[in-house]
């Protein structure tokens, strides 16, 4: 799977419901303020966001006290990359008519199938109502009984547990990162990765160590060892890890954190009767 010589692309961000339940402050505290930024200045209800250069840089102890300020005023819910949930969207194209209008709405609200839905605040009873419309989703995507892939954090010392990253191929493999030199995909084979060249791609990965400056790709029946910065998008896929591995799960986990999120968000906005704002340009941040 090629992409344009001198192309560029970064992996998915992610979604987040946000719900505010408490009046956002003017101002972080003093110790945070330089490292955050409005998430839009016309609407402070949308709160606060580290900025690039700290995600970038800032270590896990600004992302801990960002995270402790924040909760005192709003609650966030991962729901996934925003590449798999337009795929979520695109799998149920044809049991749209089995959904109501407003239920149609809503999960195109969620999935970013329609740009002027984008960052859009939804309330309390529309959000009841998008929990109910994604259970039926997940039925949809159980009775198919498809594989997807995911990601399992190995790095040494981490005790994080749950998938890192999930993906799904039901509608054919797709690019995940690239720069002119590399490229990384997911299909049908799992991992692979395309280091240019004239160096063989490298399918069916299951491991992925990176150590220095090389990095250790896995397969079935080798191990081949790469310098890092010859495959750097593979780096983006998931820097909060420097090791990994790629496993088979059933389609429907690779949404888990989309149903889930939004089930927990729902019960969390009704019990504080407070709307849900749906970021379409989070990314994670391990704490």
């Amino acid at each position: 799977m090629t992409v344009a010589q001198d192309q560029v692309i970064s992996p998915s961000r992610f979604v987040f419901a946000n719900v505010i339940y408490d009046e956002v402050p003017e101002q972080p505290p003093d110790d945070l303020v330089a490292f955050l930024r409005r998430t839009d200045p016309d609407d402070p209800l949308r709160g606060w966001k580290l900025t690039e250069d700290a995600i970038a840089f800032g270590d896990r102890e600004l992302v801990s006290r960002m995270a402790a300020w924040q909760e005192t005023f709003m609650k966030s819910w991962p729901l996934g990359q925003r590449s798999m949930l337009r795929l979520l969207r695109d799998l149920v194209q044809d049991e749209m008519d089995t959904l109501t209008e407003r239920g149609r709405h809503l999960l195109d609200t969620l999935c970013g199938h329609r740009p002027e839905l984008v960052g859009a605040r939804i309330d309390v009873e529309s959000f009841v109502h998008l929990d109910t419309v994604l259970q039926s989703v997940r039925s949809m995507i159980n009775q198919a009984g498809r594989l997807g892939f995911g990601v399992i954090d190995t790095t040494p010392g981490s005790n994080r547990t749950g998938l890192l990253r999930a993906w799904s191929c039901a509608l054919g493999g797709h690019v995940l990162a690239a720069d002119p030199s590399c490229t990384v995909s997911i299909g049908h084979d799992g991992l692979r990765v395309e280091p240019g060249a004239g160096q063989p791609a490298i399918s069916e990965i299951q491991e992925v160590s990176f150590t220095g400056d090389e990095v250790s790709l896995v397969t079935p029946n080798d191990v081949t060892d790469l310098p890092s910065t010859a495959v750097a998008p593979l780096a983006w896929l998931i820097p909060e890890a420097t090791s990994w591995r790629i496993r088979s799960v059933p389609e429907s986990v690779v949404w888990a954190d989309t149903f889930a999120g939004v089930a927990d968000g729902c019960d969390f906005a009704a019990r504080h009767v407070a709307d849900a704002i749906l970021d379409h340009d989070g990314v994670p941040v391990a704490v």
